[in-house]
């Protein structure tokens, strides 16, 4: 994480959109739409963990810069612009959502800064009467709402892992699955996924498991089964996206294999219907 100093005066800069970003929703992705072509970010706070985005730069098509809040907290109006000046020399314009507050206590607001920037306020974007932010969607997501949690964020929930060793069992016994770790990311509720995963820059269709496997040995796993390719030769740290289409089911025990084979083929059977590519928004 960059600190004030590091932030080396960036003479290109014009507008800047200022805050925490995590997510990228789509009320971030309104207010970064009002930036001109000579735009930044600032991401201004301190990591969330679990995040939605731990990589904001991989959804944001703007420079990013980052300072801890701890660095500006106390600043005022005036020492708040001195410090955007120093860093933007030719910063105009300021861009920030209808919530946004700095300064001691949060004491300050967007327009004590109109008197040394064009301040552009984005107003409070609402779904179903809810408004959109981080803890809605993570709220969403571990209640299995994922079709709203989606929608909020304008494209497929997605984290990434790396492959680990597994069982060994899925091929022998069920069907071949990539086993993946995934740090930092909030996760969905546990149970199976119809989702895309990507391998190698190349997106798949499948089906995802995340939860204990209460068949077996009690133990918390993230795996994906990709439809109809079969991807040998994994990769032991090889990184794996994953983005979540569709809820399928809850996570659940089976009493033996031959039970737990019929549901696998039942899953796989409904992530296919649930996987229609004109319904899928992904981050490229």
């Amino acid at each position: 994480m960059k600190n004030t100093s590091s932030i080396s005066p960036n003479n290109s800069i014009t507008s800047l959109c200022i805050g925490k970003f995590d997510g990228v929703h789509i009320a971030h992705q309104a207010l970064l739409l009002q930036s001109d072509v000579n735009g930044g970010v600032l991401i201004v706070g301190m990591d969330h963990t679990p995040s939605l985005t731990p990589k904001q730069e991989d959804f944001i098509n703007l420079p990013v810069f980052r300072i801890r809040l701890e660095e500006v907290r106390e600043m005022g109006a005036g020492e708040f612009a001195a410090f955007l000046c120093s860093r933007f020399p030719k910063l105009k314009k300021i861009i920030v959502g209808y919530d946004f507050r700095f300064g001691k206590n949060r004491s300050c607001v967007p327009q004590d800064l109109g008197e040394f920037f064009e301040v552009c306020v984005m107003d409070e974007i609402c779904l179903d009467g809810i408004s959109v932010h981080r803890q809605a969607i993570l709220s969403d997501l571990v209640h299995g709402n994922l079709e709203r949690a989606n929608q909020m964020l304008g494209r497929c929930y997605e984290i990434k892992g790396h492959i680990i060793k597994g069982q060994g069992r899925g091929r022998e016994e069920c069907v071949p699955t990539l086993n993946l770790e995934v740090d930092q990311y909030a996760l969905p509720k546990s149970g199976v996924y119809a989702t895309m995963s990507k391998r190698r820059g190349v997106w798949y269709q499948s089906v995802s498991f995340l939860g204990h496997r209460l068949s077996s040995d009690r133990s918390f796993a993230i795996e994906t089964h990709v439809l109809d390719v079969d991807l040998d030769g994994d990769e032991v740290g090889e990184c794996v996206s994953v983005a979540f289409v569709a809820f399928i089911r809850s996570n659940q025990r089976f009493e033996n294999l031959a039970l737990l084979q019929t549901q696998i083929a039942k899953d796989i059977q409904k992530a296919r219907e649930l996987l229609i590519p004109s319904s899928i928004c992904l981050q490229s």
